[in-house]
């Protein structure tokens, strides 16, 4: 078919399928014009680098290889709109990324990808350099470890005599505020593998790198309890925005991470026994002990009795 127009009294005749294209775009046309582009920006990254991107431009050219055939300009715009920045996209959640319209699972999989993958480049860069344990050392690899990471997390290194770490060992996890720094997990990891130094790491997500009160307590509480077992506690490192906090290299806490008792020599567990209802002026008894094994660590409050034999 084809369709006749006048034109200054001259009969024109257009064939159809020009007719017709002249109301819509052409797929070829435009799938040349997405093509052209994700060129240019791909050879922009490799002349130039990232540095000069907009936090759009590198989520678009990530989106490149999750969504082949469509413009991803107009989805990472959506991303950067929702989240309020390039950093809040990486962190957060699959749940909340396929939220978003244009991010299927494998796009929400491929931004979660970036993070994760950074955190395993730093700590193996970290680990590639470590030749002895040093807090500076210690300190790199356990920014690497929390890059990126919400909540409050407690991670130990143990290392053999010579300053090689041996494993990385996620003690606990808590919310963004706190965490428990469990003892009893802490002692088993360090026995499990065979440990003779471990530096103990937590991240403080929405806070500033710097001990609190109660991440001093419990520090000399669990350097005690390992020195005992002829474990050195090295270090606790805080991590918090990138940079990190070394208590063992601060004047006020360096004390609590000697490796040799005050007599100089290292202090052997104490092992006593005590009859039942003795024990009236402890709040706690911390019990060790071995189940086909294994080391058990229990800690018991101890609840005293009135002259009524209620507690009070």
């Amino acid at each position: 078919m084809s369709k006749k127009a006048w034109i200054a009294g001259v009969q024109i005749i257009a064939p159809s399928s020009l007719a017709s294209s002249a109301g819509k775009a052409c797929p070829e046309m435009d799938k040349g014009m997405h093509d052209g582009h994700r060129n240019r920006l791909k050879r922009r990254f490799l002349e130039e680098g990232m540095e000069q991107f907009e936090p759009h431009n590198v989520l678009e050219l990530l989106l490149f290889y999750s969504i082949p055939r469509q413009d991803t300009n107009e989805t990472a715009h959506r991303l950067i709109d929702t989240f309020g920045s390039l950093s809040a996209v990486f962190d957060a959640s699959v749940e909340d990324l396929v939220k978003v319209e244009g991010v299927g699972m494998n796009t929400a999989i491929l931004i979660k990808l970036v993070p994760a993958v950074n955190r395993r480049y730093l700590e193996d860069r970290a680990l590639r350099g470590m030749r002895a344990v040093s807090s500076e050392a210690c300190g790199e690899l356990l920014v690497s470890k929390f890059n990126g990471v919400t909540v409050e997390r407690v991670l130990l290194l143990c290392m053999n005599n010579q300053g090689r770490v041996l494993h990385c060992v996620s003690i606990s996890e808590g919310t963004q505020s706190m965490v428990d720094i469990n003892n009893r997990r802490i002692v088993e990891a360090a026995l499990r593998h065979n440990a003779s130094c471990v530096v103990l790491g937590h991240n403080h997500p929405n806070g500033v790198a710097v001990p609190s009160r109660t991440d001093v307590e419990t520090t000399c509480m669990l350097a005690r309890l390992l020195r005992s077992m002829d474990i050195w506690l090295y270090d606790h490192i805080i991590v918090a925005d990138g940079e990190y906090f070394s208590m063992a290299r601060c004047n006020k806490f360096e004390a609590i991470f000697s490796k040799k008792s005050k007599k100089g020599s290292t202090r052997r567990m104490r092992c006593e026994t005590y009859p039942l209802h003795t024990l009236g002026t402890y709040q706690f008894v911390v019990i060790i002990s071995v189940y086909r094994g294994k080391l058990m660590l229990s800690r018991i409050k101890i609840v005293h009795m009135g002259n009524a034999g209620r507690p009070y």
